[in-house]
């Protein structure tokens, strides 16, 4: 890779902090990658980086390769004391804990997700569903071979997870997950999960046209549905600005620590990089 193929959107190192057992928050998709290290004891970051890769400019490098090279300049290869690590991807498929029991989960996944082979088939226990999903295998043993024990799971699983168990979140009735290329919408009714899927988008439209479709799909008033949003959106984007002009109520999360954003972090809206760090508080 070269500095063309990717685009750094935000960088923070505090030069001031250094341990020798610092934790890691790992979150990536085909079109991104934000890493984040914390202090052992996760009251300071240490270091921010937020990448978006270039696909264009170079197609034919896989995720793998990205995320070496990613892993390799930022010398993310070393001991951690601890290491929480999510992918984003579309190959995914929830399944009640009935269907789940006949262990049939490669099957469903093809069928929900069109993969004509499914090699390994993941899985995250959600209250009464499975999370099911599959990576590449040279991935996924990247991952287990650079980070030892590392907790590697879904984003999708992680976010439901939050969205449902954490206090920030409860008064919600649909969240709003805005990362690079893709957007992850859930649905719930009281503590009952009613939707989640996850989409890629080009455009503003793009998101629109995914949340309003929801919405209609679930018979969900925009003019009452309670929406919390997370990600790298400003408050004043156009895409927000857009939204406010069918959605009635809408919010914005506060990172769980807030006061993660000192320093040249002080001015990063508190909403932003929600997977990457609250998935430390994710137990899966």
């Amino acid at each position: 890779m070269i500095n063309g193929d990717y685009t750094i959107k935000k960088q923070f190192k505090n030069s001031a902090v250094f341990e020798q057992k610092s934790n890691l928050s790992l979150f990536f998709s085909s079109n991104s990658l934000i890493f984040c290290e914390f202090t052992a004891d996760f009251t300071q970051i240490i270091q921010l980086v937020d990448v978006e890769f270039n696909i264009q400019n170079n197609p034919t490098l896989s995720v793998l390769d990205r995320l070496q090279f990613i892993c390799n300049n930022y010398q993310l290869i070393k001991t951690y004391n601890k290491v929480y690590i999510s992918t984003l991807n579309l190959n995914f498929t929830l399944i009640p804990n009935t269907f789940a029991s006949l262990n049939n989960e490669a099957d469903l996944l093809k069928f929900g997700t069109g993969l004509t082979t499914v090699k390994n088939s993941l899985e995250h226990t959600l209250s009464n569903l499975k999370f099911c999903y599959t990576v590449e295998q040279d991935l996924k043993q990247f991952l287990e071979k650079k980070f030892p024990a590392a907790f590697i799971r879904h984003a999708g699983a992680v976010t439901l997870s939050l969205f449902t168990h954490q206090p920030f979140l409860e008064n919600s009735d649909l969240f709003l997950n805005i990362n690079n290329s893709f957007i992850e919408i859930i649905v719930k009714q009281k503590n009952n999960l009613q939707f989640y899927n996850a989409f890629n988008y080009q455009t503003t439209e793009d998101i629109i046209y995914y949340l309003l479709f929801t919405l209609e799909q679930l018979q969900l008033n925009p003019l009452t549905v309670k929406i919390a949003i997370a990600g790298q959106t400003d408050s004043n984007s156009e895409l927000i600005i857009s939204l406010k002009k069918y959605i009635k109520h809408i919010s914005f999360l506060v990172n769980t620590t807030p006061t993660y954003f000192k320093n040249e972090l002080i001015n990063t809206p508190p909403h932003f990089y929600f997977t990457a760090l609250n998935q430390i508080l994710c137990e899966l």
